[in-house]
């Protein structure tokens, strides 16, 4: 076994110092299926951008519902927030670890509390943070704020939390569709090259897909100052590290040693 792995490391620096491994990477994927890449991602871009716009007006209307008559809960089609009584049934806490690069482990504790619904049978498990967990106790009555049959508000041992409802967490995936949907296109559109030396941008955009989608979020439904602060740095990361891979991509392409001869 190891005698082959240093016959297959031996073949791939010789093949690569002969140029032959760097002259295939450099390879642009071929123009036809590019072309292809480019209408896929704008159908997906359309599609998505589509539903997001839906998505977004179904949680204006939540922000702008008013609560149910008589405290009544919400079903299915009521456009108000509804309000429950529930029992806590359980309480669950979590470990988990991953191994970093050092042999070490990192661990995270996650903390729930499971609900008995009104409706016989019916429970709900809700992720809380350490001190509610710690501060609640089977057989306490939470009061809960529902909104067509969803969970988007508990009162539970004087400590109230929210949670969005099921079209802003739509909203903020297909927002992430989106983006990628945008990304994939220029790249094939500008670039479509296969060197892992190039994707420094890409990977810039891929971090821009995960964390801009909460700023939006923030910009078109409001967001706290911490929230701000954090969305807003993790955004500036990825556009940092997204300029800095175009720049590397500009200064290598073609169009800029035509003007470095100019």
């Amino acid at each position: 076994m190891k005698l082959s792995s240093v016959f297959v490391v031996t073949v791939y620096w010789e093949y690569r110092s002969k140029g032959g491994l760097t002259r295939r990477w450099q390879r642009r994927v071929r123009w036809w299926l590019r072309l292809l890449i480019v209408a896929a991602a704008l159908v997906g871009t359309v599609w998505s951008t589509e539903r997001v716009t839906g998505a977004y007006e179904e949680t204006r209307v939540f922000r702008d519902a008013p609560a149910c008559p008589g405290g009544a809960t919400s079903r299915p089609d009521d456009l108000c927030v509804g309000r429950e009584s529930a029992v806590v049934e359980s309480r669950d806490r979590s470990e988990s670890c991953t191994v970093n690069s050092g042999g070490g482990q990192t661990c995270s504790t996650s903390y729930s509390v499971t609900l008995r619904r009104p409706e016989p049978g019916r429970t709900l498990e809700i992720g809380v943070g350490r001190d509610l967990y710690q501060k609640s106790r089977e057989g306490d009555r939470a009061e809960l704020r529902v909104w067509q049959g969803s969970l988007v508000g508990m009162s539970l041992r004087g400590d109230s939390s929210t949670y969005p409802p099921p079209a802003q967490r739509l909203m903020m995936l297909l927002t992430g569709v989106a983006l990628l949907c945008v990304g994939i296109g220029l790249w094939a559109l500008f670039s479509g090259s296969a060197d892992p030396e190039s994707w420094a941008a890409p990977a810039g955009w891929l971090w821009l897909v995960l964390t801009l989608p909460w700023l939006i979020d923030g910009v078109l439904l409001g967001a706290s100052p911490l929230r701000w602060a954090v969305t807003g740095l993790l955004v500036a990361i990825g556009t940092v590290w997204t300029l800095i891979g175009l720049g590397r991509e500009f200064r290598e392409s073609r169009l800029a040693s035509v003007l470095r001869r100019g």
